[in-house]
C-alpha cells in the first residue's frame, strides 16, 4: 500500500494509525532492500533501485543520520542504535560527516567531502539519548561540539568545512546550523530544558521547529478498526500498534553505558576503518579548551584523535568494561558460477534478458551466476540456509526478484553437478491449458460476429494476390471472409480454414491453426499407498510453441454416488472431478477398468475450492489412502495418476472450455546441498 493510497480521500481516515501503517510498510521494505546487517561488518544501508530493489550504490550521506532518530521515535532502538554507532565511528575519523562515504571503498565518494554545518547527525544523538539516558551520547555530543568549535569558529560567524579531511573552510553559514545543529546540541545538554521535560507528544519539523500536537488530537482510538481498510494490516500485529516505548537496553553490571559494553563496537570502528588510520601520540593535548578560545589556532591542532582506543574520542576509559571483548565478525559467503562457453541456440541474440520480475536467461553459455548464503528464519521447521543469486552477467537483483531459466537451457547440463544440482519437485507439477481465449470471437447484438486482437494470426494463413483483392469491396473483401469463415467453423466445432486465391479464383482451402490462449496452473500430486506415477510424457511448454499431449478430457461431478460409464477412461485421457462428497480413494474406485493406451485415462484432475472445502489459500495434496482398485474389488495393475486444483467453479469452467491439457514438471537448482531460491525453472 503506497502513501497515496493509504491516505486516499473517501477509501480511509487520516487517522495516527492509518499514518502509523504507512511507516509500518516503509520501515519493512527498507529493512528488506536497503538494509545491510552484521554480515555485512556492521548494518548499515545501501542505496537501491526503486523499480527492482537492486543495489545500485554503497555509499551513505550526511542527510541519512537523520534515520536512526526516526527508528528511535518508531520504537526501533536496537536498529537505531547499531546504525548511529557508524555515523559515531565517521565523525570520528573525519571530525564532521562528509556529505557521501562509501561503505565498498571506505573513502569518500565522488569528491563530495564537504560538511556545511548539517543537523542530522547530532539531531539523532539527542533522539537516542532521550530514549536511552545512555551516557554514551553525551560524549558523542561533546566530540561533535569541540569539533565544531575547533574547526569552524570564525571571527564573525560558523563556517562550514570544504574538506572534511584537510579543515579548508567554506565562506558560507547556512541557515539551519543555527535553526537545528545548535539546538539539538543545546538540548541535548540542558536536560532542564521544558522540550526535554514536556509531558506531552510533539515533533520536530524538518526545520527544527517544535510543534505540540494537541489533546484534541489524540482521542483514543481501536487501530484495527481503522485499519480495516488497509492492505497492509494483515502484516501488522496488535503490539506493533500499541502506543508504549520499548525500554533502553541493560547496560552490563558494574558498567555506566550499555552502548559502551555493546560487543558488536568494532565493529562499526572497523567498517568506518578507525583501525587503520596512523596512532596520535598525545590525544589530550588536541582537547585542551584553551587552544579552542581564538579564532585561528595552530594548523598541527586541526586533526581530531582519530585512532585513540575509543570513539567518540571524549569518552573515559572507564566506560568501557575492563574485560570487553569483541563478538566475532561475521562473514558472508559468496561465490560465482560460471558456465562453459557452448553454442547459442536459436533465437534471440541475447544471453538475459530483464522481465517484470527478474532475468530471463536465453543461454547460460559462458553466463556468470553470482550467489550468497543467507538464512531465512521463517521456514517450516526452524531457521534455513540458502542461497540467492544476487547478480547475473554484471546485473544486480533485487531481493524479491527471480531469475528465470527455461528447461529446454539447463536440459545438457550434468544433473548431478555439486555446484549445479537440478532435482526435481516430487509435490507439486504445473497443469498446463489451451483455452480459446476470452472475448477472442463475440457475437454482437446485430447478429454479426467480430474478431478481438487476432487479426494478425488469421492473416498467416491466407495467401492472397494483392492485385485481384479488392479488400473494400460489396463484399466486405477477404479479411471479412477469412473472419466469417472462422466464426463459423468455431460456431460448427470445425477448424477453420483459410482460402487460397490464385488470380481471384480461389483453389484450394487450408486450415488456419486454432488461436489458443495458453495458461499454466499450480497442482499438489496425490500422496498415500494409492498414489500413482505421473504419466511418462515430455514437459508442456509454457510459451505456446508447441502442441499439448492431450486433447480429450471428461467433466465428472463428484463421482461419489456410482461408476462412470465403462468408456470414459478407454476414449478421454483428463477426468476432471469436484472434490468433496467422499474420499479421494473412492472416486478412484468408481473409474472402470481400461486397457492402457495413449488415447486413454492418463491423468485424473480434482478441482477443489468448493463450499465446505475452500482450504485456506495453500495447495494441500490430495491424500489417497487405500490401494487403488476397480468397483469390481479388482487391485487396479496401471495406477491412475492424481493431482488437484484450487479455483472452484472458476477452475471447473476452464477446464470444461480447454481445448488441450499437458503437465509439466517442477524443478529447482541446489549448490552443495543447499536450494538456490530464486531460480525458477519455466
Amino acid at each position: 500500500m503506497s502513501g497515496s493510497e493509504a491516505l486516499s480521500p473517501g477509501s480511509i481516515t487520516r487517522s495516527d494509525s492509518q499514518f502509523l501503517s504507512v511507516w509500518l510498510e516503509a520501515h519493512a521494505g527498507i529493512k528488506r532492500h536497503l538494509y545491510r546487517g552484521s554480515a555485512y561488518q556492521h548494518p548499515h544501508y545501501v542505496q537501491g533501485d526503486l523499480y527492482t530493489g537492486a543495489a545500485r550504490a554503497f555509499w551513505i550521506d550526511s542527510l541519512s543520520a537523520y534515520y536512526p532518530g526516526l527508528l528511535t521515535l518508531a520504537g526501533e532502538l536496537d536498529e537505531a542504535i547499531a546504525s548511529h554507532l557508524l555515523y559515531t565511528a565517521l565523525w570520528s575519523r573525519y571530525s564532521a560527516l562528509p556529505e557521501r562515504w562509501s561503505t565498498a571503498t571506505g573513502n569518500i565518494e565522488s569528491g563530495l567531502r564537504w560538511w556545511g554545518g548539517r543537523p542530522e547527525f547530532i539531531e539523532s544523538t539527542w533522539y537516542i539519548y532521550r530514549a536511552t539516558q545512555d551516557p554514551w551520547y553525551l560524549h558523542v555530543g561533546e566530540m561533535a561540539l569541540r569539533d565544531i568549535k575547533r574547526r569552524c569558529w570564525t571571527a564573525c560567524g560558523w563556517a562550514g568545512l570544504e574538506d572534511v579531511r584537510t579543515g579548508e573552510l567554506k565562506d558560507r553559514m547556512e541557515s539551519f546550523f543555527l535553526g537545528e545543529t545548535v539546538k539539538y546540541l543545546y538540548l541535548l545538554f540542558d536536560p532542564d530544558h521544558p522540550l526535554n521535560k514536556l509531558d506531552a507528544p510533539f515533533v520536530f519539523t524538518t526545520e527544527g521547529h517544535p510543534l505540540i500536537l494537541p489533546e484534541s488530537t489524540r482521542q483514543n482510538r481501536n487501530p484495527k478498526q481503522e485499519l480495516k481498510c488497509s492492505k497492509a494490516w494483515d502484516d501488522i500485529s496488535e503490539t506493533t500498534l500499541v502506543s508504549t516505548c520499548p525500554l533502553p537496553p541493560a547496560h552490563l553490571p558494574f558498567t555506566i553505558s550499555a552502548t559502551a559494553s555493546r560487543p558488536d563496537l568494532f565493529h562499526a570502528a572497523c567498517l568506518a576503518r578507525l583501525h587503520q588510520l596512523p596512532k596520535v601520540d598525545d590525544p589530550a593535548s588536541l582537547t585542551v579548551e584553551s587552544a579552542y578560545d581564538h579564532a585561528t589556532f595552530a594548523e598541527a591542532v586541526d586533526q581530531s584523535p582519530t585512532s585513540f582506543m575509543y570513539y567518540p574520542w571524549t569518552i573515559p576509559a572507564q566506560y568501557v568494561p575492563a574485560n570487553a571483548t569483541s563478538s566475532k565478525m561475521e562473514s558472508r559467503i559468496t561465490f560465482d558460477l560460471t558456465f562453459s562457453a557452448r553454442k547459442n541456440p536459436p533465437g534471440p541474440p541475447m544471453r538475459i534478458e530483464r522481465v517484470e520480475k527478474g532475468i530471463l536467461v536465453h543461454s547460460l553459455g559462458g553466463l556468470r551466476l553470482a550467489l550468497i548464503r543467507e538464512k531465512d528464519a521463517t521456514a517450516v521447521g526452524g531457521p534455513m540456509d540458502f542461497f540467492r543469486v544476487y547478480a547475473v552477467a554484471q546485473v544486480a537483483l533485487g531481493r524479491d526478484e527471480e531469475v528465470y531459466i527455461p528447461i529446454e537451457t539447463v536440459s545438457d547440463l550434468n544433473p548431478v553437478d555439486p555446484y549445479f544440482t537440478r532435482r526435481r519437485e516430487v509435490d507439486f507439477v504445473d497443469l498446463v491449458v489451451d483455452q480459446a481465449p476470452t472475448e477472442a470471437i463475440r457475437r454482437s447484438s446485430g447478429g454479426a460476429t467480430s474478431m478481438q486482437n487476432h487479426s494478425t494470426p488469421m492473416m498467416e494463413g491466407a495467401i492472397m494476390d494483392q492485385e485481384n483483392v479488392d479488400l473494400n469491396d460489396d463484399t466486405g473483401g477477404i479479411l471479412n471472409m477469412l473472419m466469417q469463415q472462422f466464426a463459423s467453423a468455431l460456431e460448427q466445432g470445425q477448424r477453420p480454414f483459410s482460402t487460397i486465391l490464385q488470380g481471384g479464383i480461389p483453389v484450394v482451402e487450408v486450415p488456419i491453426p486454432p488461436i489458443n490462449e495458453r495458461l499454466s496452473f499450480s497442482a499438489a500430486v496425490a500422496t498415500g499407498v494409492g498414489a500413482g506415477p505421473l504419466p511418462d510424457v515430455n514437459d508442456a511448454s509454457i510459451t505456446g510453441d508447441s502442441s499439448l499431449e492431450w486433447t480429450s478430457i471428461f467433466m465428472s461431478d463428484e463421482t461419489c454416488t456410482g461408476r462412470l460409464h465403462a468408456s470414459v477412461p478407454r476414449k478421454h485421457q483428463i477426468i476432471v472431478m469436484k472434490r468433496g462428497g467422499c474420499s479421494f480413494s473412492e472416486k478412484m474406485h468408481n473409474i472402470p477398468s481400461f486397457a492402457p493406451s495413449s488415447s486413454s485415462l492418463q491423468l485424473v484432475v480434482v478441482v477443489s475450492g468448493y463450499p465446505g472445502n475452500e482450504g485456506d489459500g495453500y495447495l494441500v495434496r490430495p491424500m489417497l489412502d487405500e490401494a487403488q482398485y476397480t468397483a469390481g474389488g479388482v487391485p487396479r495393475f496401471n495406477q491412475i495418476p492424481m493431482i488437484m486444483m484450487e479455483g472452484g467453479a472458476e477452475t471447473y469452467d476452464m477446464l470444461a472450455r480447454a481445448r488441450s491439457v499437458g503437465l509439466r514438471r517442477r524443478y529447482w537448482f541446489e549448490s552443495q546441498g543447499l536450494r538456490i531460491n530464486n531460480i525458477v525453472v519455466t
